[in-house]
């Protein structure tokens, strides 16, 4: 079973994301988060897994919140997520610790097999950024989880 906590701003899509997961047999939802100090709180009180969490936040934003979040509890990983392809905030996330990012319209199956990926560190090693042209699919939606070699 992945454990995984929700951290985005808006509570529609920690409401859809966390139906769809819960439904998923290999996933539960641990808890979730509306902004980066807050995640900070939830990811302490119950160690999830994975933590699925928005680049773009109040209070502390995502990437901020991955860099503590990866000093404090380096066996937990996170997930950035992005509602586009912005290389530099990829790269910016990866920097940060994350190891990877999705975009909001991965489907739900694309999703879990990162989350699973990413709980067995089984992660490509090279930076894909999004929108770069450099790969078949980049910038078209299609992007799975990304991880950096350092």
């Amino acid at each position: 079973m992945i454990r995984v906590v929700l951290v985005d701003d808006h509570p529609d899509v920690r409401w859809i994301s966390g139906y769809l997961l819960d439904r998923h047999p290999e996933v539960v939802v641990v808890g979730e988060a509306a902004t980066g100090l807050e995640a900070l709180a939830v990811v302490a009180q119950v160690q999830p897994d994975v933590v699925l969490m928005d680049g773009q936040m109040p209070l502390l934003d995502g990437i901020a919140a991955t860099q503590q979040l990866r000093v404090a509890y380096p066996d937990v990983q996170m997930v950035l997520l992005s509602g586009g392809d912005d290389a530099a905030a990829v790269c910016d996330g990866l920097r940060a610790g994350a190891a990877g990012y999705l975009l909001k319209t991965t489907q739900l199956d694309r999703l879990v097999g990162a989350f699973r990926a990413t709980r067995d560190h089984d992660v490509s090693s090279r930076v894909r950024a999004a929108g770069s042209g450099h790969e078949p699919g980049a910038g078209t939606g299609t992007s799975e989880i990304r991880r950096s070699s350092g």
